[in-house]
């Protein structure tokens, strides 16, 4: 039974790798790809996490 449970969460950490893998892939595209300068794509973060608190 523990076997089972250890391959489960190994698979786990596994896609949760990779999704993270991919967001990050994603979040670089649409950064490369905006009409926005960086300093404005900060700024959008870092009022939507004052707006999160």
């Amino acid at each position: 039974m523990k076997d089972k449970y250890d391959s489960a969460l190994n698979e786990l950490n596994i896609l949760m790798k990779k999704k993270q893998e991919l967001q990050g892939k994603e979040l670089l595209n649409a950064v490369v790809n905006t009409t926005k300068s960086l300093d404005e794509i900060l700024a959008f973060m870092s009022e939507n996490e004052e707006d999160q608190s």
